[in-house]
């Protein structure tokens, strides 16, 4: 999440960090909004812009990312935050631009190089070889710099798309591993096994395609909804019943 927010907000909001922070989203931007007069520094725009994006409501996060940045124009999590909006708006070369934008402040920052990958391999549509490679080169540098799940699942969804099935499975179980020691109640346990699923399929391993879509749905029935989560659970549902 980048900064630490202490005694600014209402003890809701100090619970929609926890829950942002869980992986979890129970309609986050209702619960923030009601305090937004306490908002203060740059961190706190930023946020609660966060919580916007999180509720899937892109252009109120828009609006609240541009003041974080009004107020401090090189705040690097806002700066990625802003491009992974306008990528979520489908906006996609300032999405891009945004984020080469952040990666010149910060050239070796995990956050912002494991950003664009998962935006290149997620978000833009039809990416070409050239900036899957270039996609495989930022995601490979995060994991150097930072091996943590979220950066293998990124460096996995990477191979994936660059049709390196072997690199791209060894990447995902190093999640699944790292997560699995870290907390299954993150969204990113959830996102690592519906990518298992998929990676799974495509070796024709359907036994473990089924068991890790399952992890899916049982994630989703376990834990709050959000609108993500309840995305990968009905796909999830719908290979499951396929391999029936």
């Amino acid at each position: 999440m980048g900064h630490t927010l202490i005694n600014i907000f209402s003890p809701q909001f100090v619970w929609a960090r926890v829950v942002i922070e869980g992986g979890s989203a129970v309609d986050l931007a209702s619960l923030c909004d009601s305090r937004r007069r306490d908002l203060r520094s740059p961190d706190d725009y930023t946020f609660l812009a966060r919580a916007y994006l999180i509720d899937q409501q892109y252009d109120e996060a828009l609006k609240l990312v541009a003041q974080a940045l009004e107020k401090a124009p090189n705040l690097l999590p806002a700066i990625v935050l802003r491009a992974t909006i306008l990528g979520r708006l489908e906006r996609w070369e300032e999405s891009k631009a945004v984020f080469l934008r952040a990666l010149s402040l910060d050239p070796n920052g995990p956050e912002s190089l494991n950003a664009y990958a998962w935006f290149v391999a997620t978000t833009l549509p039809h990416p070409s070889s050239e900036e899957l490679r270039e996609a495989h080169s930022k995601a490979e540098r995060a994991v150097r710099i930072r091996p943590a799940a979220v950066n293998y699942d990124t460096l996995g969804w990477v191979n994936y798309k660059l049709g390196d099935y072997t690199g791209a499975l060894e990447a995902l179980l190093t999640a699944k591993s790292l997560q699995e020691r870290a907390s299954q109640g993150s969204s990113w346990w959830q996102e690592i096994h519906y990518h298992l699923g998929h990676m799974f399929l495509k070796l024709k391993r359907r036994a473990e395609a089924a068991k890790a879509f399952q992890e899916v749905i049982t994630y989703a029935n376990t834990y709050p909804p959000s609108l993500d989560s309840e995305k990968y659970a009905r796909e999830a549902k719908q290979y499951v019943s396929k391999g029936r």
